[in-house]
């Protein structure tokens, strides 16, 4: 990872997931933490809420499940897909695709359509009596673009990723407005309640001025 201050610092350990098998590397200088899925064969920024790089330092597989070991507070956590904070702390899942550009001819981008599962909106939560109940939450995502690059970010109405059961919910932005063709199309998607996020496809609707 090039552009990282004092990299032979960095540390790096990996997680036997039973599908997503993962290998962690961490540049404690740059307090940032990247993950290399294999099965996908892609590259994510992972990081803990408020301070940068991810607070996993270590891993194991006991009894078939992956346990983490919490750098800051030397804990040890279960890794889990039916959790969604990191010890109460909020999970950012941000998604950053390729840039929507047209070389030739300036564009007007109409729509932006994310295909994502909907209906997740459902959040366990321990009462006064400590008991767990399922409770019902409208879950949002957050829409960032930039027409020139990234220097400047404009910022749309939060969009419903539906509550618990609504299915037939269309997570879709309106009105990018022109990108001219020296320039590209950035966007940002970001969820920060704590539901499933799962993201497909995404899909442009644009019209090219000659």
């Amino acid at each position: 990872m090039p552009g990282y201050t004092l990299p032979e610092r960095a540390t790096g350990f990996f997680i036997d997931h039973p599908v997503h098998k993962q290998y962690v590397l961490t540049f404690p200088s740059d307090n940032v933490t990247w993950v290399f899925d294999v099965l996908t064969r892609l590259w994510h920024r992972r990081e803990s809420f408020d301070i940068g790089r991810w607070r996993g330092a270590e891993s194991a597989l006991f009894n078939n499940e992956v346990l983490i070991g919490d750098y800051r507070l030397g804990k040890i956590w279960l890794l889990t897909e039916k959790e969604f904070t990191e010890d109460g702390d909020t999970l950012k899942c941000q998604l950053v695709p390729p840039v929507i550009r047209n070389k030739e001819f300036d564009m007007t981008v109409d729509s932006i359509t994310l295909f994502m599962e909907v209906g997740v909106g459902l959040i366990s939560n321990i009462d006064a009596f400590g008991i767990a109940k399922a409770l019902p939450i409208d879950p949002k995502i957050k829409v960032e673009y930039s027409r020139d690059g990234g220097a400047i970010w404009h910022t749309k109405e939060d969009l419903s990723i539906g509550r618990i059961g609504d299915r037939d919910i269309r997570v879709r932005a309106r009105n990018f407005g022109r990108v001219r063709k020296q320039d590209a199309l950035l966007l940002r998607f970001t969820v920060t309640d704590p539901v499933a996020v799962v993201m497909y496809e995404l899909h442009a609707e644009v019209d090219v001025t000659p």
